[in-house]
C-alpha cells in the first residue's frame, strides 16, 4: 500500500497551493505530531513563511516547545512554498491508496 500526504497552504488571501507527497511508515509520526501542533496552533497564520507575515508566525517560532528543528525540517519538506512564501496551512489529508492503475 502506498500513503500519500496532501498538504494545502494558503498564499495570499485564498490564493491555495498544494503538495502531494508520497510518505513512507517513519515519517508519519512526525506528520501526525506536526499536524496537531498546527491544528492546535493559536496564530491565525499557522505556518509563517511569507517574507509579509509576522516573525512570530514562523513555523520555528510558533512551534519551538513542541517540534524540534528535525521534525519542523522534516514536515517542511511537504509543505508547498509559494513564490513568496505561505502564511496557512489549510488542510492536510493522508491517503492510502491500495490499488493504483496507470492508464497512460
Amino acid at each position: 500500500m502506498k500513503q500519500i500526504l496532501i498538504v494545502q497552504a494558503d498564499t495570499n488571501d485564498g490564493d491555495y497551493i498544494h503538495n502531494i507527497s508520497e510518505v513512507d511508515e517513519e515519517t508519519l509520526p512526525v506528520i501526525r505530531k506536526a499536524a496537531k501542533a498546527i491544528k492546535n496552533a493559536s496564530k491565525r497564520h499557522n505556518w509563517g513563511t511569507s517574507e509579509y507575515v509576522d516573525s512570530n508566525e514562523h513555523p520555528s517560532v510558533l512551534y519551538k516547545d513542541i517540534l524540534s528543528q528535525e521534525e519542523l525540517e522534516i514536515f517542511g519538506d511537504f509543505v508547498p512554498s509559494g513564490e513568496y512564501g505561505i502564511h496557512t496551512i489549510n488542510s492536510i489529508q493522508l491517503l492510502t491508496i491500495e490499488k493504483e492503475e496507470n492508464l497512460v
